[in-house]
C-alpha cells in the first residue's frame, strides 16, 4: 500500500484566504508525530537517522513543524508509513472525518489551518487520537 491519505494538495483549493498552505501541515505532523512516538510507523523512520534527528529537530523547535512535514514527509501522509495494523485504522480515522472532527473541537478552531503551531502543545492532542484507538481497535 502506498496511498496518499493527506496532502497538502488537497487543500490548494480549499483553504481560506486567511490562510496559507502550509497551515495545512500542522494536523498532518500531529497524526504522524502520535505515531512515531508510539512505535507505529514503519521501520525506516525509526532506523533512518535522517527521520529521527528530523523529529528531534521538531521537540526542540529547531525546526517548525511545516518544514517538518514538507521537508521530511514531502507534504503527505501515506498508508505505508505506519505499520501494516495501524494502516486501516489511520486510513479510516482520517476520511471518515473523525480526526478533523476532533481536532478542531480539542482545540476550538474552525478548522486545521486554525490549529497551533506550537509542538508541545500540537502534543496534547495525542492522548486524544490514543483514546480514540483504544476505542476502536477492536475493529481492526
Amino acid at each position: 500500500m502506498n496511498n496518499r491519505i493527506l496532502s497538502i494538495d488537497d487543500h490548494l483549493d480549499v483553504i481560506p484566504d486567511e490562510y496559507d498552505i502550509e497551515d495545512s501541515t500542522t494536523y498532518m505532523g500531529i497524526i504522524w508525530g502520535w505515531a512515531f512516538e508510539r512505535r507505529s510507523l514503519s521501520d525506516e523512520f525509526y532506523t533512518n537517522e535522517l527521520y529521527t534527528k528530523a523529529y528531534s529537530s521538531l521537540i526542540e523547535k529547531r525546526i517548525t513543524i511545516e518544514k517538518f512535514v514538507v521537508n521530511y514527509l514531502n507534504g503527505e501522509i501515506k498508508e505505508n508509513y505506519f505499520l501494516k495494523d495501524m494502516q486501516e485504522f489511520i486510513d479510516d480515522y482520517i476520511s471518515a472525518g473523525v480526526f478533523y472532527k476532533q481536532i478542531c473541537a480539542f482545540y476550538q478552531v474552525k478548522d486545521v489551518y486554525a490549529l497551533p503551531k506550537d509542538w508541545n502543545v500540537c502534543r496534547a492532542f495525542f492522548n486524544e487520537i490514543e483514546k480514540h484507538y483504544l476505542d476502536v481497535k477492536c475493529n481492526y
